[in-house]
């Protein structure tokens, strides 16, 4: 991320209000905790397996306070919206839809997506296509190609990703946890300007 540029990116962001960030599969809320140490006014939504935020409202509410962390239920949609008071919003996966109507600034994905079904991942990439608009951000870093011993219930992302957003722009590097990737229907130029590192399009 840092050499995408976007970790300036989101710090201009936070001048024009919250910075608003989505994570798909956050498990116990690290990076959301991290991107909160850079950015002062950030609304952090980490969207996962119900178990796995058990970790997650457990390990967040010990570094930052257990009054900045809400577990979303069902039964309180106001701190979904914008304005909200919380800053660490855990969100069980099976509540995702429940986000519509909101916008991000950015969605992350982190090697999950390629672990999940191809229904569920095109599921995640039209509902995010839809929170990010007009100007958000995808950013995901999964396999380009499933392994050989890859189970049969795994997905190649790309594939799905790509039916819903126009642009891709990928590092010239590959890494062992995937290859990074930038999603996006408008394209930044001010983070193509601040970015640390060469790109092509894909």
């Amino acid at each position: 991320m840092q050499e995408f540029g976007l970790i300036d990116w989101l710090r201009n962001k936070e001048a024009q209000g919250p910075v608003r960030v989505i994570e798909i599969g956050g498990g116990y809320g690290g990076l959301g905790y991290f991107l909160g140490q850079i950015s002062d006014n950030i609304y952090y939504v980490n969207c996962d397996l119900t178990v796995s935020l058990y970790f997650a409202a457990t390990y967040l509410s010990e570094v930052v306070g257990h009054d900045k962390v809400v577990i979303y239920d069902g039964n309180n949609p106001e701190i979904l919206m914008q304005g909200s008071e919380a800053r660490y919003v855990c969100l069980p996966n099976h509540f995702f839809d429940h986000l519509l109507g909101q916008t991000f600034d950015i969605a992350i994905n982190t090697m999950s997506f390629i672990e999940m079904p191809v229904s569920v991942v095109d599921h995640y990439a039209q509902g995010l296509k839809s929170l990010l608009m007009p100007e958000g951000i995808l950013f995901e870093q999964n396999y380009f190609f499933l392994p050989p011993d890859a189970p049969p219930t795994w997905s190649e992302p790309r594939a799905i990703i790509q039916k819903y957003f126009k642009y891709k722009l990928g590092m010239d590097r590959k890494s062992y946890w995937g290859i990074p990737n930038l999603w996006f229907n408008h394209i930044p130029v001010e983070l193509l300007t601040a970015s640390k590192s060469p790109f092509h399009k894909s």
